[in-house]
């Protein structure tokens, strides 16, 4: 056995090297990993690598979507402290205007009480003559005026004479004062409008002088906002070229293990199209996921006949499960088959010209796990993949050691559904397939889901 596991290991690494020769135009990366189990290291390292990547997208992309929803509302807001300067702007400029026009209409009566108060100055002035004059005169003055007079009538047109004089020297100066004393309160009322226009417009300033610093504030927080966007759009544009790099990376190590199982599975297949010698089964135990069991050191059993070309009866198990490998049911390994150290946990389909044949879902499902491999990652398994058969995952089928798979994880398949071909990968003697049944991930007897098919050892 160990001798067999010895010359398995050789072509291993001669079809490694094959694969590394197909595949020289590969990005350099790929060939990091010389081995088969380096290369899925790598892949595992990419894949680690992609799900950071994705998950910094995903951050970025809220980062984004923040920033943006911020960008927006500061934006508006930024607006509105833009259309208040704009009305207190307006507000302002009509203010000063008022004041302009009260300044001149102020100019206007200012000149017109200077006018009024020459006028009055003038006739005082005036008036304290003539009174000085009267006075330094004395009465007599007016007395010879009077007494002057060549007759009664003569008499008394200068005695009215003097005292219209008198009057009317008062009355202009009464008039003169009392104009003066308008003209002073309309320039007391105007000057209290311009206190006030003043005062508004101190406030007015003052509005705009503090929506002004709002308005500087906003933008700031809005150039912030924006370089966040840029600086979440720069990182998610270099991690998408990054994403891209790893998928093609990715991409080149699945074709360096493709090709590599594909050499492997040309050496394994048997020259001749009968039951192999190991009996079709693996030594993987079956608490590391592992795959059937064989006999490398027990007696080989009869070759199986040919495939029964009768059609598979229709499904009669619980949950109407169809045969995996129609025409082909010799197991070549039972149900927890004793391995000396673990149970089998599956059953082993094998027969003469199985490798290559066809496998079909056993029932429709969503594909949960689907992987190529030869004995990395999915331990004994090989090239396999599980199908939940429900929403909750209760009950599943796995399909082990296939040649080539057909579905991918998240896939959505039917029954009676091509899911792969029988092969030998992983751990594996012989071409064969490995088919588990799980309920809630506890392994179940297949033949349950099988009474009525012809099985035989």
């Amino acid at each position: 056995m160990a001798g067999n596991r010895f010359g398995t290991w050789k072509k291993r690494t001669a079809a490694v090297f094959m694969a590394v020769c197909l595949l020289g135009a590969m990005p350099v990366a790929v060939w990091a990993a010389d081995t088969a189990d380096g290369l899925e290291s790598s892949i595992s390292d990419s894949e680690t690598k992609k799900q950071e990547l994705e998950q910094k997208n995903a951050e970025l992309s809220q980062v984004l979507e923040e920033a943006k929803q911020n960008a927006e509302d500061q934006e508006a807001l930024h607006q509105a402290y833009q259309d208040k300067i704009d009305v207190l702007d307006q507000q302002i400029e009509e203010a000063y205007a008022q004041v302009s026009q009260l300044n001149e209409e102020i100019n206007d009566l200012q000149s017109q009480i200077s006018n009024r108060e020459g006028s009055i100055e003038k006739n005082t002035e005036l008036l304290k003559e003539r009174i000085r004059a009267i006075y330094m005169a004395g009465e007599t003055s007016t007395l010879d005026i009077i007494l002057g007079a060549t007759d009664f009538n003569d008499f008394l047109d200068k005695a009215s004479l003097l005292k219209t004089i008198s009057d009317h020297d008062t009355k202009l100066i009464e008039t003169l004062q009392a104009e003066t004393s308008k003209l002073a309160q309309e320039k007391k009322t105007y000057d209290q409008k311009k206190e006030e226009l003043i005062q508004q417009l101190d406030g007015l300033n003052a509005k705009n002088d503090e929506l002004t610093q709002l308005s500087e504030e906003s933008g700031i927080k809005l150039s912030q906002y924006q370089q966040e966007q840029q600086k979440a759009i720069q990182g998610l544009d270099n991690n998408s070229a990054e994403l891209q790099q790893l998928n093609s990376d990715i991409e080149a190590y699945y074709e360096a293990l493709r090709q590599e199982y594909k050499n492997q599975q040309q050496s394994q297949q048997p020259s001749e199209p009968e039951a192999p010698s190991g009996g079709g089964s693996t030594d993987t135990p079956s608490g590391g996921d592992g795959g059937s069991s064989g006999g490398g050191d027990t007696p080989a059993p009869a070759p199986e006949p040919e495939p029964d070309p009768t059609p598979d009866p229709a499904p009669s198990g619980p949950h109407g499960y169809t045969w995996p490998t129609p025409g082909f049911y010799w197991l070549s390994s039972a149900w927890n088959e004793d391995r000396y150290s673990y149970n089998h946990g599956a059953i082993d389909i094998a027969g003469a010209g199985i490798y290559g044949t066809p496998i079909y879902a056993a029932q429709g499902g969503t594909v949960s796990t689907s992987w190529y491999n030869n004995g990395g990652w999915g331990g004994g398994y090989g090239t396999y993949c599980m199908i939940n058969h429900d929403a909750q995952g209760e009950y599943a089928t796995l399909y082990a050691h296939m040649s080539q798979i057909v579905v991918s994880p998240g896939e959505t398949v039917s029954k009676g559904q091509i899911i792969g071909y029988v092969g030998s990968t992983g751990d594996s003697s012989g071409p064969h397939l490995h088919l588990e049944c799980r309920h809630w991930g506890v392994k179940y007897n297949p033949l349950i889901e099988y009474p009525d098919v012809p099985v035989y050892y």
